[in-house]
């Protein structure tokens, strides 16, 4: 339990965040986005549906965490930084 330890903390938090943000960056430039037309029942031409749903999904996962996510931990970053400040 304890090598887990460092994903708590502050720069944990950081990494995750910067990495969330790469990887969708990574599938935006990759071009998965076109891919998300999955959602609505379609399938780009020349694709099969499973290559269509793995990339699509992945993307908007991505997109989510990356929108969602992100925020939260570099918040939470920095109220740790914070609250540890003050205690110490």
């Amino acid at each position: 339990m304890k090598p887990l330890r460092w994903l708590f903390s502050p720069l944990g938090f950081v990494l995750v965040a910067m990495l969330l943000i790469s990887l969708y960056r990574a599938s935006d430039a990759a071009g998965w986005r076109s891919y998300t037309c999955i959602i609505s029942g379609t399938v780009p031409a020349g694709m099969t549906m499973g290559a269509t749903l793995w990339r699509g999904g992945i993307y908007a996962v991505l997109y989510f965490g990356s929108i969602l996510m992100a925020p939260i931990l570099l918040l939470a970053a920095a109220l740790q930084i914070v609250v540890f400040r003050r205690l110490c």
